[in-house]
């Protein structure tokens, strides 16, 4: 059996990484994603810049549903990170 693991690796807005999410599912889809992001969203994150998905299908429709003021197309999230936050996150 293939398992997935999906993981939700933050930094906050003191540069402090935080892990705010992680599943592990034998299956994902669009329907799966949003349904972690407002997992998400339910337990308090109100805000996300920068997200880094690799080009999943339906992960950038999910994004803009949960969190509208993202930007879900970053490739280069260390330099995005350090844009918004000026915190080198490796």
């Amino acid at each position: 059996m293939t398992m997935n693991v999906h993981i939700a690796l933050g930094v906050n807005m003191s540069g402090q990484k935080e892990l705010p999410g992680m599943r592990i599912a034998e299956t994902e889809g669009s329907k799966f994603r949003a349904q972690v992001l407002s997992e998400i969203s339910g337990r308090g994150v109100r805000d996300v810049f920068v997200f880094r998905v690799d080009g999943l299908t339906g992960f950038p429709q999910a994004i803009k549903g949960v969190f509208p003021n993202a930007d879900p197309t970053c490739k280069d999230v260390s330099a995005a990170v350090y844009q918004y936050f000026g915190v080198n996150i490796f």
